[in-house]
């Protein structure tokens, strides 16, 4: 070999060194100044050395205010995304990865946002968001219940009536001699059971868009009861007895037939009394038994009558007692005195008479104020009936347990 050729290869394998090194200068380089060529080099993924696209989320700075409100947005979305798609609820939209955006009208903004790269897209959607108040409406707290009486265990089911700003959270309370039982729920509707007797408190506190506290109370909103009264039962004596049912009664047993088919009569009739025209009214086997109204029955023995009431809560009855004799049942399901019972009529009755259906006879005279043994206070019996005279008519309204 010449000594050209050999200088040529000499110059050759010379350019090669430098070249290699400069590559490796330059892989340096990048490396010690910390440039990334392949900026999701770091994220694991099925596709080779690759990559997945970006789950898509956001938070932002405040949630909830009065109009204008201005919120900013901070996207949180992981495995690198490159682009933004933000819809903010009120039809306006952006692509910058951190916007801030104002609302301008009260409402409820549900937000949407979908981040991608170059191995696709990914959405989220956050509903009802961002709420946004009327900075001049103070909501107003209402609601109501589906009933407000009955017996244990009694379930009602609670409506937020609310109106004006928006309530974006609720507390429910109920409280029975300062005794709070709490339902921390967020609902407009909620079920509530209360399983002992009283009267109870209910208290809607409402959370308006800027944090403001709006409360009602209802004091003595729900009145409970123990237990639904049992069955009355009253026992006949030969001869004439002198009946009242103060409930309803049952659909088989609310008639006349139906009541009294266990008792032999001895073919006499059943009779009720009709204060207006003052006359005494023959009841047939289909007449309905209508609670406190006094009905006279024969019975040639002594037997049990039982009144089966037909009652899913508290009842109230009212009646209208002319001038004059009434023949009336104590409005009550347990014994009780006759100031108590006839307290909705106040003055305006003056004597009650009481039937003996042992002897037969008139035994006790009961006077409005009385004393001793004629006193208003002395007790009278459920299922048995009375005569009460009133000097001046009067409306009977009481409401029965």
């Amino acid at each position: 070999m010449d000594s050209y050729s050999r200088g040529s290869n000499r110059m050759r394998y010379s350019v090669l060194v430098v070249c290699i090194i400069c590559l490796a200068l330059v892989s340096w380089a990048y490396a010690g100044c910390g440039v990334d060529t392949n900026p999701y080099d770091d994220v694991p993924g099925p596709l080779g050395n690759g990559y997945f696209p970006p789950a898509a989320d956001f938070y932002s700075d405040i949630t909830q205010g009065y109009a204008p409100l201005t919120v900013t947005f901070s996207d949180r979305s992981t495995n690198v995304p490159l682009y933004w798609a933000w819809s903010f609820g009120d039809g306006v939209t952006s692509n910058v990865k951190n916007p801030v955006h104002t609302y301008q009208s009260p409402g409820m903004y549900t937000v949407l946002l979908t981040a991608g790269n170059r191995y696709g897209g990914n959405s989220i959607t956050k509903t009802d968001y961002v709420v946004v108040n009327s900075a001049s409406t103070k909501p107003v707290v209402d609601f109501t219940a589906s009933v407000t009486s009955g017996y244990a265990p009694l379930q009602v089911e609670f409506s937020d009536l609310s109106t004006g700003g928006i309530i974006i959270s609720r507390v429910w309370t109920f409280s029975k001699n300062g005794i709070p039982d709490t339902e921390a729920k967020n609902l407009q509707k909620i079920v509530h059971t209360f399983y002992e007797a009283g009267q109870y408190n209910v208290t809607l506190t409402g959370t308006a868009g800027n944090n403001e506290s709006v409360s009602l109370e209802k004091s003595y909103y729900i009145s409970v009861r123990q237990q639904a009264p049992e069955d009355g039962t009253v026992i006949l004596h030969p001869g004439w007895n002198l009946v009242s049912t103060p409930l309803p009664l049952k659909d088989q047993s609310h008639t006349a037939g139906q009541l009294f088919a266990t008792v032999d009569t001895g073919s006499r009739s059943f009779f009720s009394y009709d204060a207006g025209s003052k006359q005494f009214i023959p009841l047939n086997s289909q007449s309905e038994i209508f609670p406190l109204e006094g009905i006279w029955v024969y019975s040639k023995n002594e037997s049990p009558l039982t009144f089966r009431y037909q009652v899913a809560e508290p009842v109230t009855i009212s009646m209208h007692l002319p001038a004059g004799w009434n023949l009336i049942g104590y409005p009550s399901t347990e014994p009780g005195n006759a100031r108590a019972g006839f307290a909705s009529i106040g003055n305006t009755w003056s004597t009650i008479l009481c039937f003996d259906p042992v002897s037969q006879q008139y035994s006790t005279s009961i006077f409005n104020e009385g004393v001793g043994g004629q006193s208003d206070q002395q007790l009278m019996n459920p299922m048995n009936g009375y005569w009460i005279y009133m000097p001046h008519e009067g409306d009977l309204m009481v409401s029965i347990e």
